[in-house]
């Protein structure tokens, strides 16, 4: 639009060039030949006005050029330059001046520059103001009048307006089928870039729908897995730890944490990711809070900070800043009511958890009540198994007077040993119950060759030696003892120079408990009454002892052993060796 404004602004200055040349000389031909003017006309005041007119003219045409709406300013121009060529035209009598034709000619193009509907009413209107003008002058003055040269004229204007409209309307009409094939090509592109960013949209929807499925697949693999993990692990710690650690990982949160229902009350059993006062503040009584609800109703429940629950109330100052949460009943098929919690907190992808998001740890609650229910059992089973093996072993000890209290004194030696080398408190647990259960074997022992009032001999010895090999056979299935205890019972008659039976192995291959329960029981034996002899006294046990060190005992073992002896359990022992406390 611009370059059109352009082109036409040196058309209307043409124009007022023209006007003004006109008036020029109509005043020089006046001064010369004032005949050609109206008669009826003062000249004077006529020139006056037609001056005035042009200047207000062309004063209003440039204010309004820059300012108005470019239709309302090709408007006003046209109808000012149909006003002033009729005021020209009056003032002439005879002679037209030739510029009155230029004005014709400038005016159609500012017309056909617009459309062609106002070019040919620019052109209509000023044949008939023209015929008209010349009909009052006609009237006024017959004579100065020619009807046929003054109609040849309106239809030369009609003519040379029709003429030169053609190419104006070609050009128009050039650029309306340029306009519709531009609006055709902006509707297609239009039309182009929707089914674009309609295709994008389903690839997007398309690809999101994958990333679920994969993520849904994904996740029941690893449920899968876990289950069959589950399942094979017998040890309730080690199951309270695979699930938490899975389901924080699994569900893509900070939090985790597996809760249990105690006497009416809900104890947290293990978390990752929880400081121990948002333990504090997650533990309550059944019914009261949100997890203490989950675990009164069986139905799950999931929060976020945003839905101002009042059972949220008691989470907002935690050192974890929790955000959200989930908690999922553990429930059994077989229990009335939830034995425990399991809890997820701190997306952290997403605000919110979803109905998916409960439906997995659902399903994951579910396989791990199952398997924790078995594996308590399981547990409870091998207790009962491992409570009747030691019933049995000390009904095998019973049999004996001699050895009666055998194994507590042992389990006692074998403690005190075990704190003077400084091993931690799992240690020394394990060697203790290692200690109880190290001649369990015995009970496949032959009640002759075990209550025999002598001496072994060789086939007998044999025999008797069997115990120890009988001892792991019986607790090898026990798969809640540590395999170190076992092995432990296993070679507690090991000699650290390897004469020791029933693997014959030196040195530090022999498990440290063994060697430590071999001094223990070693000791005890010696200073126990047997039917055929007495027992030492606990000095002269030790000095002969003594002289095993590098043979038949860890020299280092021994050593600890003596200084203990001195120490603490020579006052002990011998003020009741039956049963040290």
């Amino acid at each position: 639009m611009t370059a059109r404004w352009n082109l036409e602004r040196k058309f209307y200055y043409l124009r007022w060039l023209l006007y003004l040349l006109s008036f020029i000389l109509i005043f020089l031909l006046a001064r010369e030949n004032p005949g050609i003017l109206n008669a009826k006309a003062q000249f004077a005041t006529k020139l006056f006005y037609l001056g005035l007119g042009v200047v207000v003219y062309f004063g209003i045409t440039l204010a309004l050029f820059e300012k108005v709406n470019y239709y309302v300013f090709h408007y006003f121009c046209l109808a000012a330059d149909i006003v002033l060529i009729s005021l020209l035209n009056m003032v002439t009598y005879k002679v037209h001046p030739p510029f009155f034709y230029l004005y014709f000619f400038v005016i159609l193009y500012g017309g056909y520059a617009q459309s062609l509907v106002v070019s040919m009413a620019s052109t209509v209107g000023m044949a008939l103001v023209y015929g008209f003008l010349t009909l009052m002058r006609y009237a006024s003055d017959p004579s100065g009048i020619q009807p046929a040269s003054e109609i040849f004229r309106i239809i030369i204007f009609l003519s040379c307006g029709y003429l030169v409209g053609i190419p104006f309307d070609m050009e128009e009409l050039e650029k309306n089928d340029q306009k519709r094939m531009k609006d055709e090509q902006t509707k297609n592109a239009r039309f182009l870039e929707e089914q674009y960013n309609r295709s994008r949209a389903l690839v997007k929807d398309l690809e999101k729908k994958t990333e679920e499925l994969h993520d849904k697949s994904r996740k029941l693999e690893t449920l899968m897995a876990l289950g069959r993990m589950m399942s094979s692990t017998r040890n309730l710690d080690a199951l309270m730890d695979l699930v938490v650690n899975q389901s924080k990982e699994w569900m893509n949160t900070q939090i985790s944490f597996f809760m249990f229902v105690e006497d009416d009350k809900l104890e947290m059993a293990l978390s990752n990711g929880l400081s121990e006062a948002s333990q504090q503040a997650l533990s309550s009584k059944v019914g009261e809070g949100i997890c203490g609800e989950v675990a009164k109703t069986g139905r799950p429940i999931r929060l976020s900070q945003k839905d101002e629950d009042i059972r949220f109330a008691s989470l907002l100052g935690s050192p974890e800043r929790i955000r959200n949460i989930l908690c999922v009943p553990l429930k059994s098929a077989d229990d009335k009511r939830p034995f425990g919690v399991l809890g997820v907190a701190n997306l952290l992808i997403g605000d919110d958890f979803t109905e998916m998001h409960e439906s997995y740890l659902m399903l994951l609650a579910a396989d791990t009540s199952v398997s924790y229910k078995n594996a308590f059992l399981l547990v409870q089973l091998e207790r009962s198994y491992l409570e009747m093996i030691l019933a049995l072993a000390q009904a095998v000890e019973a049999k004996d007077p001699y050895t009666h209290g055998h194994i507590d004194r042992v389990r006692w030696l074998s403690v005190k040993l075990a704190k003077a080398m400084n091993m931690d408190e799992e240690d020394q647990e394990m060697i203790a119950k290692a200690a109880i259960l190290h001649d369990v074997g015995k009970i496949g022992t032959p009640d002759h060759i075990l209550l025999k009032p002598g001496p072994l001999d060789d086939q007998e010895r044999d025999i008797m030696n069997h115990h120890t090999t009988g001892s792991y056979r019986i607790l090898k299935d026990i798969n809640s003892l540590d395999e170190r205890v076992k092995l432990m019972v296993l070679h507690h008659h090991e000699r650290y120079d390897g004469k020791g039976y029933p693997s014959g192995i030196t040195g530090d291959k022999i498990p440290l408990g063994a060697q430590i329960i071999a001094v223990a029981d070693t000791f005890d034996a010696m200073t126990s009454d047997r039917p055929y002899r007495k027992g030492f006294d606990p000095d002269i046990a030790i000095d002969r002892m003594r002289e095993c060190g590098g043979t038949q005992f860890d020299p280092k073992v021994l050593k600890t052993f003596i200084r203990a002896y001195e120490k603490d359990i020579r006052k002990v022992w011998k003020k009741e060796a039956d049963s040290p406390d």
